[in-house]
């Protein structure tokens, strides 16, 4: 009986070892900052494994309702829907996103992901010119609402809508609106990655490929065109440069002496 009573003592130290365990595991998971579960569902999306990045976001959500990146990791969540191909999904997360409309600044970047979501409709429709056209105009639409949306200075998303609104409109032809819309990225979001795609496709409007955005590719385009990074004593940041600027007509907003036209001089003789 004594024997009994011994193991049975035992097996209850070794269920409560066990317990207190999983419970130090269970605190060890709780203790990952919103920052740090963010860049791991990153890192999961930038390898293709788009069903495990949403996992960790929806736990990032889950745990951490209130955190500063709420709308980033939905944002997050509906492109990894998008890499997936269930545009319903992620146009489910965009529509709810805009509705809500909990933090204006981040409108531009919603924008721009609904004008990409058009763009990609478009090339379900190969040669059917009537349809590919106008999913094409959807996501320029889009895009000019983001560039131009008053209650957001996200500088980054309104150079990329800039861009792709410009190279949507080389898709459809419009050569001499996309070559005015890529000056505008040039000249008003000069330190941006953007300016630099948008200063290479200018040597030839009707370029409409998508353009590498790793590091090694960018400095390929900087030896191309003959340019050197913007000292930071001329990048203006977005609070000291008036929106309005931003929100001028295409053909208002070109300054007289333009980065665009020394970008014009140095590709003049560029064979790319």
């Amino acid at each position: 009986m004594n024997y009994l009573k011994a193991i049975l003592v035992l097996g209850l130290l070794f269920l409560g070892f066990m317990g207190c365990s999983s419970n130090k595991e269970a605190d060890k998971e709780e203790r990952i900052s919103p920052e740090e579960m963010y860049e791991q569902g990153n890192a999961q999306f930038d390898a293709g494994n788009y069903a495990e990045a949403i996992q960790i976001y929806e736990s990032l959500l889950n745990n951490y309702p209130t955190s500063d990146l709420h709308i980033d990791t939905q944002l997050k969540i509906a492109a990894a829907y998008g890499k997936q191909e269930e545009f319903e999904k992620q146009m489910s997360v965009l529509s709810r996103l805009l509705k809500e409309n909990i933090i204006p600044g981040k409108v531009p970047a919603i924008y721009v992901q609904i004008g990409k979501f058009y763009e990609r409709a478009a090339t379900f429709n190969p040669g059917t010119v009537s349809s590919d056209t106008s999913d094409y105009l959807k996501a320029i639409n889009y895009y000019k609402k983001a560039f131009s949306y008053q209650d957001s200075k996200d500088e980054k998303a309104k150079a990329e809508a800039s861009y792709r609104r410009a190279l949507s409109e080389a898709k459809i032809g419009q050569y001499d609106q996309a070559k005015t819309d890529y000056g505008i990225v040039v000249d008003y979001f000069p330190s941006s990655t953007y300016a630099l795609l948008a200063a290479l496709k200018l040597v030839d409007v009707s370029n409409t490929a998508e353009l590498a955005t790793d590091e090694a590719s960018l400095q390929n385009y900087r030896q191309q065109l003959g340019l050197e990074p913007l000292p930071e004593s001329e990048q203006l940041p977005a609070e000291e440069r008036p929106l309005e600027e931003l929100t001028k007509p295409a053909s208002e907003s070109m300054p007289a002496d333009s980065m665009m036209h020394m970008i014009k001089q140095d590709t003049s003789g560029s064979d790319l």
